[in-house]
């Protein structure tokens, strides 16, 4: 998916870059991507849940100005799967990344979130994933912000 999508945002990204350095609106791109089946485990109950191929839906937006060029993506998307036991899950996926790059010394902050939620059909077996990852990187190249938080959480309904 990503590789896919690397093609399309460099191209926005140096048409933006090489127009006048004022202030500009985003660039803005809906996109539907193909998913192939995949599995993912159901940590709270151990079963493994095989998820149908399906579509995500990816949005991009990207703002350059004077000094600073900003890009959003977002992707969201709900598949639907069945565990080995039989049971149905609709995993409901929503991810963030943003890149904030000056343009005058180097510096860069990345940011990555992430929240999915993997629902069946019994009291016990709903999984919710959060994970955020920044990382802050100063003129020099020195990482200088390392965050890096997860978690799973069990619910019964």
């Amino acid at each position: 998916m990503v590789k896919k999508m690397l093609p399309a945002l460099s191209l926005m990204f140096f048409t933006l870059l090489v127009g006048s350095p004022s202030a500009r609106a985003a660039v803005v791109s809906n996109i539907d991507v193909p998913v192939p089946a995949f599995t993912v485990l159901n940590v709270c109950d151990g079963e493994t849940v095989s998820i149908d191929a399906d579509t995500a839906h990816i949005l991009v937006a990207i703002t350059v100005n004077d000094n600073r060029a900003l890009a959003d993506v977002q992707v969201n998307g709900n598949f639907h799967g069945t565990g080995t036991s039989g049971a149905n899950y609709v995993l409901v996926l929503n991810a963030k990344l943003q890149l904030n790059l000056p343009l005058t010394n180097g510096a860069a902050e990345f940011m990555f979130t992430l929240n999915a939620r993997l629902v069946g059909q019994g009291p016990s077996n709903n999984v919710y994933v959060k994970l955020l990852l920044k990382v802050g990187i100063d003129a020099n190249g020195n990482v200088v912000v390392t965050i890096n938080n997860s978690s799973a959480t069990c619910s019964n309904g």
